[in-house]
């Protein structure tokens, strides 16, 4: 029964379905922010709050075991630039299948060694890499007065 303007009114539904709650098992707290950050790092882990101080390092890893990761850890280096702009990272992350609401369907992260800082250029196609790196060349020797010594790549194609 539908109370409509302060009368008691009856309608009736066709076509509305039963519904039904479902009970969803509450996981450990640490397995369900490692899923939420990606399955981030140890140290990562330690920074949420009330997560740290429950878990341990083996806890951590043994979830990562979890997701079946085939490659090795990259070894740490001791090397950092000592300048901003003496050494940048870059990677060109894509195809992915559903382009974004740009058109792009390809992803460029670059990153200065010494700052640290990121740029993230959405790309429509493979071979907008070069211009796009022309571009921030010119950005860093206009902006910054500076230019960028060492471009690193992972060696994709």
């Amino acid at each position: 029964m539908l109370w409509v303007n302060g009368k008691d009114e009856l309608y009736w539904y066709h076509g509305v379905h039963k519904t039904q709650t479902c009970h969803v098992k509450t996981e450990n707290q640490l397995t369900l922010w490692k899923k939420r950050l990606g399955h981030s790092s140890f140290k990562i882990v330690k920074m949420i709050p009330n997560v740290s101080e429950k878990c341990t390092r083996e806890e951590v890893n043994k979830i990562c075991e979890k997701t079946k990761q085939i490659r090795d850890k990259f070894p740490l280096s001791d090397y950092q630039a000592s300048s901003i702009f003496y050494l940048i990272h870059c990677d060109l992350w894509g195809p992915y299948r559903t382009p974004s609401s740009c058109g792009a369907s390809y992803c460029l992260t670059i990153v200065d060694d010494c700052s640290q800082t990121v740029w993230i250029y959405l790309l429509k196609e493979k071979m907008e890499v070069s211009i796009t790196l022309k571009n921030l060349f010119a950005l860093v020797e206009k902006q910054y007065n500076n230019c960028v010594k060492m471009v690193q790549f992972d060696n994709g194609t």
